[in-house]
């Protein structure tokens, strides 16, 4: 029952199971001596045994420990590409703010659920670029140094013998730690492939809820109606249209305000309103009587009297 909870347990978070590996091969490696002698001895009945193909031998041995160098350098350079994904950890969370401010046109629960996805996708993502730095931070490898060769070639005739256990010796101290180096890798590249997985699910549901609730939410801007009431129709106006409001002009004959002045307004003052509605101002104006001059009724008579000249009479006689 506890082995079935702990496969689980690694299926679901994989660093577990990585975390349980590299303590049973710290335990294995405290028992290195031990393994050495075994080691040595079956070497020497081997060798024994196949005396006429020595060099073989020997060949053999040293491409076992050139293969575990280069794994090593390829486990460590396939760690720095997911050490760089830190850059798309930094792009995928610069989405979370207009999700969760509800700049999109998402409904509240989807929003919520999209967020978590979105979180537990950037947590594997951080988690693969952690367990990355673990596999350039294991150290411990065994490699040939001035001093080591001096003294095996100083100490005792350096034989093909001798070379081969030198050879397989350092190849199997380094086992353990190539070990841990790749179980880091391995972690590394499940979380990261979970991390995008998740990622790439909740983006694709989100553009699905977009298209069919439109493009966006379109937030409409709202505007508070100022008190333009005694005020120039003029600066009204230009007030008005600074606010994005649009003016509607209607007159009332009025004997108590001035001309041009706002005598009324719709909507009242200090109501909010939609940005770009109408507001209704109502304007003064009056009537002004025009003034004829007044002339005498005897000069309008007599400027207004014409005389026709009459010939004068003239009397023919037989």
């Amino acid at each position: 029952m506890v082995k079935f909870f702990r496969k689980i347990l690694f299926l679901l978070w994989p660093p577990f199971e990585a975390n349980f590996a590299q303590r049973s091969l710290d335990k294995t490696a405290s028992i290195y001596k031990e393994t050495l002698k075994k080691i040595q001895a079956n070497v020497k009945k081997g060798f024994a045994k196949n005396i006429d193909i020595s060099d073989e031998l020997e060949n053999l041995a040293k491409l076992v420990y050139e293969s575990e160098n280069k794994r090593r350098d390829s486990i460590e350079s396939k760690s720095l590409v997911y050490m760089s994904s830190f850059s798309i950890i930094i792009s995928i969370a610069s989405v979370l703010p207009a999700l969760m401010n509800g700049q999109w046109n998402i409904p509240i629960p989807a929003s919520l659920v999209l967020v978590i996805v979105y979180v537990l996708g950037i947590i594997h993502l951080i988690t693969a670029v952690y367990w990355a730095v673990i596999v350039r931070r294991i150290a411990g490898i065994a490699l040939p140094n001035v001093d080591q060769y001096v003294s095996l070639i100083s100490g005792q005739k350096w034989t093909t013998q001798e070379r081969i256990l030198f050879y397989i010796s350092q190849a199997k101290f380094n086992e353990p730690i190539l070990t841990k180096k790749a179980n880091s890798l391995v972690v590394a590249e499940n979380m990261f492939i979970r991390g995008l997985f998740l990622i790439s699910a909740a983006t694709i549901i989100s553009g699905v809820l977009l298209l069919f609730s439109g493009t966006g939410r379109t937030e409409i801007a709202a505007c508070k109606i100022p008190n333009i009431v005694g005020m120039n129709y003029i600066e009204s106006e230009k007030m008005l249209l600074e606010l994005g409001l649009r003016p509607v002009r209607t007159n009332r004959l009025s004997s108590d305000f001035a001309p041009d002045i706002v005598i009324a307004q719709e909507p009242v003052a200090g109501s909010i309103q939609p940005c770009n509605s109408d507001v209704v101002i109502t304007i003064s104006f009056r009537i002004t009587p025009t003034v004829s001059p007044t002339v005498s009724p005897t000069k309008t008579l007599q400027a207004t009297r014409t005389y026709t000249p009459v010939a004068p009479l003239q009397i023919k006689t037989p």
